[in-house]
């Protein structure tokens, strides 16, 4: 929020400094350029951004992407530490990044299934 509230308030002094150099003023900010009364709308209209229902929403839709997270992490675990294991388990290969394209596909499923399953849990 206080980021926010930064932002506003610089991008509102730039568009203001801006403003003026375009009609041919001096640059230099006038005194109370960051007086409580110009600067009251901008919090105002920042607080309000800040406290609308959107975090609910963002709550809600977090579960989900948290399971995404966790298969996707799973998967990645899973697809490259359980085909490596495959393979060294099978009496290696000469190409060992070929043959352990070949078998990752299952490892990555479970893995995916795993790191869903726990983030789901979480």
């Amino acid at each position: 929020m206080r980021t926010s509230v930064v932002g506003m308030v610089v991008a509102a002094t730039v568009l203001s400094l801006a403003g003026r150099a375009a009609a041919g003023q001096p640059a230099s900010p006038a005194p109370g350029m960051f007086s409580a009364q110009r600067l009251e709308p901008f919090v105002r209209q920042a607080v309000a951004t800040a406290r609308q229902p959107s975090q609910d929403t963002a709550r809600r839709s977090s579960g989900r992407h948290s399971i995404w997270n966790g298969g996707l992490i799973g998967a990645a675990i899973g697809g490259v530490g359980g085909s490596a294991l495959i393979v060294a388990a099978s009496g290696g290969s000469d190409n060992i990044p070929r043959a352990m394209l070949n078998v990752c596909v299952p490892p990555a499923l479970a893995g995916f299934a795993v790191g869903a399953i726990i983030d789901a849990l979480h």
